[in-house]
């Protein structure tokens, strides 16, 4: 019986197209920390093209991003004071500072914060525990170390957390969230995901890469989950593909296509592809 849901019609392949993405990958990949800046400074013109104005509406974004703004912006008017080498709180745990402070007993330049569980944070302070720049080291858990400025309590701006296991994320937060563009390498040094975030929440188009190569590729719901009809995993030759509906990122049933060519969308280089053909496919998980 002919399946009515897909076609056959081969697509003639655009060489130029198809090494646009690699060259894309090339750049993702890349291990450089100054590739995501050079993607943050599109940020606005991402957000115009997929119709996205949470800036003329703050409010808008992921829980936890509402209960950081409303604490941050109540800690504008303080920023923390301590007592040097005596217990003081960062506005969440108990630490003592050791460093210089302001008339102010504000903590101010180069110092040190001794968490009670061992943790230490070191680096710039600016007028406050809670305004700082530096680096903070986790004496267990899963992350093992931050790297990036906290203002007003909360990262703010390009940040890199690190984990026990291995691989680590980096991207531009905002009171505390992703906002922006960000990446995750897993462990090993492979990119695990690349995306682009508002207030919290993905937004646009995704490269999901996966544990033996390939990529998982598709435009996010309005939950900023890898959902929809329309996403593909994209084999490590990018010139074959399965193509259909997924979950989360998981492949529920597709079938089978060709990258043909591709385009940009949202900041982001995204292929084309043919007709899908053939029969239906779904993700299998190992069995032990």
């Amino acid at each position: 019986m002919e399946n009515v849901d897909s076609g056959t019609t081969e697509e003639v392949q655009d060489d130029a197209g198809i090494a646009s993405i690699e060259d894309f990958l090339d750049r993702i990949e890349d291990p450089d920390e100054s590739m995501l800046q050079s993607f943050q400074t599109d940020f606005e013109i991402v957000k115009e093209s997929l119709d996205i104005t949470t800036d003329l509406n703050d409010d808008n974004g992921s829980c936890e991003y509402k209960a950081n703004k409303e604490l941050s912006e109540k800690w504008e008017s303080d920023a923390g004071s301590v007592k040097p080498n005596k217990k003081s709180n960062d506005g969440f745990e108990d630490c003592v500072f050791k460093g210089t402070v302001d008339s102010l007993n504000f903590p101010v330049g180069p110092g040190t914060l001794i968490y009670t569980n061992m943790d230490a944070f070191t680096g710039t302070f600016d007028h406050g525990i809670r305004n700082r720049t530096g680096v903070r080291i986790f004496s267990g858990g899963e992350t093992s170390k931050i790297s990036g400025t906290w203002v007003h309590g909360f990262l703010t701006g390009k940040a890199r957390i690190e984990y026990t296991a291995g691989g680590y994320v980096e991207g531009i937060y905002k009171v505390g969230v992703l906002h922006g563009f960000a990446r995750e390498f897993g462990i090993g040094g492979y990119l695990k995901e690349f995306s682009c975030f508002s207030n919290g929440v993905r937004i646009g188009w995704i490269y999901k890469g996966m544990i033996g190569g390939g990529y998982v590729i598709g435009k996010v719901d309005d939950k900023g989950d890898l959902t929809g009809k329309d996403i593909a995993f994209v084999y490590p030759d990018f010139r074959t593909a399965i193509k259909g509906q997924f979950t989360g990122g998981v492949l529920e049933s597709g079938q089978e296509c060709r990258v043909t060519s591709s385009r940009q969308v949202g900041g982001v280089i995204v292929p084309r592809y043919s007709q899908v053909q053939g029969p239906s496919y779904s993700y299998d998980p190992a069995s032990t």
